[in-house]
Parts: C-alpha cells; structure tokens; sequence
C-alpha cells in the first residue's frame, strides 16, 4: 500500500492524500510546479511534503499555521514560508515577493466551514486573481456544526436573491446529488437534504465574496467528496477546485452558479474516483399564477402607487416562498411559522436618535462586506450626524463598536425602544453578527435579548 513519509514517521494512504495530488496537476495544468508560487495551511505537514517531492523552491511555497506547537514541527521540518494568521497571509507574501506578484495555487484548507473564515479569506483573493496558475482549492469539513444549515431560514432567501432564477434549481440539483451517494460506503450516515443545504450555503458566500472582491470569471471547477481518516477515525469532508480566466472579463454570478450546477460530485473512494450520477427533475420557475392573485386583483382596481409597491415587493415573497418549497416540500405545514415581532415600546422614539441608529445599521451592513466599505461607511456616518472635531473619527469608531459583541443586547434594546426592530432586521443582524463575531447567532436569540433589555 502507497504510504508516504513525512514529520519523522510513516502515514498510511488516506484519500486526502489524492485529493491534493489532484489539487497539484490542477495547478501544473497551468503553470511548471517548479515556478509555482503555492500557499496552504500548514496542518501536519502533508501538503507541504508532497511540494518538496514535486521540487517547489522553499520560497515559492506558504504554510499558514497559528496552531504553535504544529508551527514549530514545521519549521523544524521544513524551509517554506510561515504565516501564523490566515488575515495577515496577504501582507506577509506581499512583502516578500512583491506587490506585482500573485499565488498560483491557494489550498484553504479547514477543519470546519467556510462561512466562519470568509472575512479573513477575502483579501486573499486579489492575490490568487494576480498569479499565472489563478487555481484554489477549498476544504471544508461534512460532519460538523455549519452556520448556513442551522440559519438556512436567512441564508436561503438571501442565495436566491442573490443567484436569482437559477437558485431553485442549484438546490434541487445538490438534492439529488447527495441524494445519489450510496448508503452503505461513503454516504452512511448522511442526510442528503442537510449535505445539500450545507454545499448552498457554502456557494452562496463563496459566490458573493468572489463577486465583491471583483474576480475574475470562474472557468473551471471539480467537486470531491472523501473520508479522511486523518485521525485514526473516518471523517466526511469535502474538497473543491476552481479554476479562473483571465483580465479580459469580470467575474458573473449567473454563469459561476451553471458551472456549479453542471459539475459532477465525485467519491474518492479505494476503489478510485466515482462520479456520482444523479437525477433532477427540472422545475418551472415562470409562475402560471400569482400566490397572492386575490391582492393582485384589489392593487389593480386600486392602480397607483398601491399597485407599483404591490409589484416592487412580489419578487422578494415569491423568491422566499420557493425557497421554502424546496426546502420542506410541498407541504406548506413543514415550514417553520415567521419569527415573532418584537414586542414594540410604548415610549415616544426621539428623531435625532433614530438617525444616528440608521447610520450605525448602515456601518453594521458594511463591516460584514469589508474594512475598506466600513471606512467608507464610517465617513458618511460622521457627515451625516455633523461631528466635528480633530477627534471625530474616534468618535464615529466608539459608536460602532458599541454595535456588536458585548454591547448587542443594549443596542438592540435602542433599536426596539425607538420602533425601528422588526423580524427582517432581525434576521439581516443575525447574518451579520453571524460574519463580525464568528459565533452562531439566531433570529430568537437576538429577540430576546431585544425585548429583556
């Protein structure tokens, strides 16, 4: 049996092994390995061997590690480049080989979920859309706790607003094929509606991050399912290839999402690399007739300005009342009833007060997009709320810190005292505390803390 020697002892073949192997010829497909400029996390070590045997120079390659222990077995065993932090990745290589020079392979590889290292990862992107290879791969893990299943009630409408019409038949297609896998080997245990909403939510902020960090168009892909047995127990994870074109175009949501749609999910199994074959049944997203046809029919005697609100708001209901058809079925009883409003304050709101809490909204939505849309955000807010001052940046600063973390209950106490808290806001806060504090945050969560403040 294949085995392979590194950090000073022997390790079995696992899948994971082939998995980066592939991740390698993907890469060389563009780019001579030996001028490849690669960059991983450095885990135990493995990937980092298989550079030295495919001859990558000691400064072509980046290990990303915080763990220290794991770090030192690193330097002890190899000459690549450390990094300790995955955020400050970007800077350090930038420093060292030039601010003109990209990656041409970028493994970013977790032992959880994507959606928890989005926020570090961005800046990453610029740097891979710089390199000659312009390959990633992402690694995810199967088997644990994940943001967008437990928060797909939020996650779910925002894809598809996102995605647009191709959304409801982007879920359907991971149904089928998580529903395909066989259940005696590599699919035990394994709910395919839960895989499915998992690899959604994953392409939904993989996607975004790509489209506002302005890459390039996505032209190739390869999706892998395996079981590491990395840890002397079986572990479901899942590896994904992509491949970008070149500075001619811009990056396209509707075409990354048909990509995505048409890439096969393969098994990397003893036996070899599987494709799964899976069967979708198409669905018709042209609605025959309206779900709120009664309303149609009032807003248009009515006419007005009743019937162009009537209009503006029909896409958002209809995209969230496919969501859940997909979600639950057809039995609209399976869906879980709306979050409760909070219970509204009887005292008089103050108009200077909402202001200042609006702009502070606005500072929340552009932290979880980025620091430079946060500066940005944060200057507007100073000439909104006229402060003045040498000091007025710190003051804007102090504002928003007071937004999130620790300060969550008391500002979301303002927000209900001046009637501005209802259950969509809840649910956009719960996305984007969900981002800023990297922990689990959900709508009743925060409407308790609202209404015990």
């Amino acid at each position: 049996m294949h085995t392979v020697k590194f950090l000073g002892r022997e390790k079995m073949y696992n899948p994971k092994l082939e998995v980066l192997r592939l991740f390698l010829a993907y890469v060389a497909a563009c780019i001579d390995l030996r001028k490849a400029k690669l960059a991983t996390m450095g885990g135990e070590g493995l990937e980092a061997a298989l550079w030295q045997e495919f001859g990558i120079a000691p400064l072509s390659g980046w290990l990303i590690e915080r763990h220290h222990k794991r770090s030192k077995k690193l330097i002890a065993h190899f000459d690549y480049q450390l990094c300790s932090s995955l955020a400050h990745f970007t800077r350090a290589a930038r420093s060292v080989w030039g601010a003109e020079y990209g990656i041409d392979g970028f493994h970013l590889d977790l032992c959880g979920s994507y959606e928890r290292n989005d926020m570090d990862f961005r800046p990453v992107i610029s740097l891979i859309m710089n390199g000659k290879g312009r390959c990633l791969a992402v690694t995810v893990a199967d088997q644990r706790r994940n943001p967008s299943h437990e928060h797909f009630s939020v996650v779910g409408p925002q894809a598809e607003k996102l995605f647009g019409i191709s959304a409801v038949r982007f879920l359907q297609k991971l149904n089928a094929d998580y529903e395909a896998l066989p259940q005696h080997g590599i699919g035990r245990f394994a709910d395919p509606q839960v895989g499915a909403k998992r690899e959604f939510g994953f392409a939904y902020h993989l996607i975004r991050a790509l489209e506002q960090e302005s890459a390039l168009p996505l032209i190739g892909m390869e999706r892998y399912l395996y079981v590491s047995n990395s840890k002397s127990r079986p572990f479901r994870m899942r590896t994904y290839l992509f491949r970008f074109g070149r500075k001619r175009s811009h990056f396209d949501i509707e075409d990354a999402v048909q990509l995505w749609c048409g890439t096969p999910l393969q098994c990397i199994t003893k036996e070899g690399v599987i494709p799964i074959v899976a069967t979708t049944t198409e669905v018709s997203l042209v609605m025959e007739k309206s779900s709120y046809s009664n309303l149609q029919k009032l807003v248009e005697a009515l006419g007005g300005v009743h019937k162009d609100e009537f209009y503006a708001l029909l896409p958002d209901a209809e995209y969230g009342r496919r969501v859940r058809a997909v979600q639950y079925g057809a039995d609209a009883a399976a869906a879980p009833a709306p979050a409760p409003e909070p219970v509204p304050s009887t005292k008089k709101p103050a108009a200077k007060n909402g202001e200042s809490l609006q702009v502070l909204l606005d500072m929340l939505r552009a932290a979880a997009k980025g620091e430079k849309e946060l500066a940005a955000a944060k200057a507007d807010g100073v000439k909104a709320l006229g402060i003045k001052g040498k000091s007025k940046m710190r003051k804007i600063g102090s504002m928003f810190a007071r937004t999130h973390g620790k300060f969550t209950p008391n500002f979301l106490g303002r927000l209900r005292f001046h009637g501005m808290l209802n259950a969509v806001l809840l649910a956009e806060l719960a996305s984007i505390y969900m981002q800023l504090d990297g922990k689990e945050v959900s709508v009743e969560g925060l409407l308790k803390e609202a209404n015990a403040s």
